[in-house]
């Protein structure tokens, strides 16, 4: 196991065997309470977003930081070494596909995606790579949570096949059921792709802004007349990731809806 997992309190197991989204770093303080979370979907990481260099100190730019708070996600851009990725991915390639347990297919049989849960037990490559605090994966996700005190929750793999439908819209928080057990966690998960890929493949789509907690006057009478579906997808951006490369990081807040398109590409789509 990865050292620093944080334990929930009361849980009969380990959560990376039965969580629905990435993996997410926590944290506890001294009686075991969770408190913080940065959720990471490992595969790699863009930590210097495209809109401008890291401030001093910071792995991130600090208008990247903002745009994260404002927005509930942020893509950036040759964050992670692509060496260091690339083997990461030649690592998991065949594991996932050994591994990858088919998700959310309907009746007549076609998918959403394959989970390949715990990557970090399934190699020593991987493990190492994510058991390091003091690489760049790390230190991102400390600035956008605002803390340092962080330990690794859950991660997780995702393929999308050719064919793949597209995955429905949900908050990674509900799907794992947070909010009802831990309403003070918050997460930040990191989306890594293990290889170059366009929106064919079926990438990340977001509503930007859809994490606020406290939306504005406007969008509660939307949503007190039509619903809150109705209000999200009415009022709200829509940001596609596309043209992501090795090193690259798309991450999001735990609370921001987000979908992944149809893979109709002729290639599948892999990412942590």
């Amino acid at each position: 196991s990865v050292s620093g997992i944080c334990p929930l309190p009361g849980a009969q197991a380990p959560l990376h065997t039965a969580g629905m989204a990435p993996r997410a770093s926590v944290r506890c303080d001294a009686h075991g309470l969770l408190d913080v979370v940065a959720i990471l979907c490992l595969t790699c990481l863009g930590l210097v977003d495209s809109a401008g260099a890291a401030g001093d100190g910071g792995i991130l730019a600090p208008d990247a930081v903002s745009a994260f708070r404002a927005n509930g996600h942020l893509l950036s851009k040759a964050a992670l070494p692509r060496a260091e990725v690339e083997g990461v991915a030649q690592t998991l390639s065949g594991l996932m596909e050994e591994h990858g347990r088919r998700a959310f297919a309907d009746d007549g049989g076609q998918k959403e995606v394959r989970f390949t849960f715990a990557v970090h037990e399934l190699s020593e490559v991987v493990a190492a790579f994510i058991a390091d605090r003091n690489n760049s994966l790390w230190r991102a996700a400390a600035e956008l949570a605002g803390t340092s005190e962080l330990c690794l929750l859950m991660d997780r793999g995702f393929t999308k096949d050719p064919g793949d439908k597209e995955t429905h819209w949900h908050r990674d928080d509900e799907a794992i059921g947070l909010p009802n057990a831990f309403p003070n966690m918050r997460t930040v998960h990191a989306w890594i792709p293990l290889s170059a890929m366009d929106s064919s493949l079926g990438t990340l789509q977001y509503l930007l802004g859809s994490h606020d907690r406290s939306p504005g006057w406007l969008m509660q009478l939307i949503a007190s007349m039509w619903g809150w579906e109705f209000a999200w997808f009415a009022m709200l951006p829509r940001f596609l990731d596309d043209h992501l490369e090795i090193g690259d990081v798309a991450w999001h807040d735990g609370w921001t809806l987000h979908s992944a398109g149809a893979n109709s590409g002729g290639a599948g789509r892999h990412g942590i």
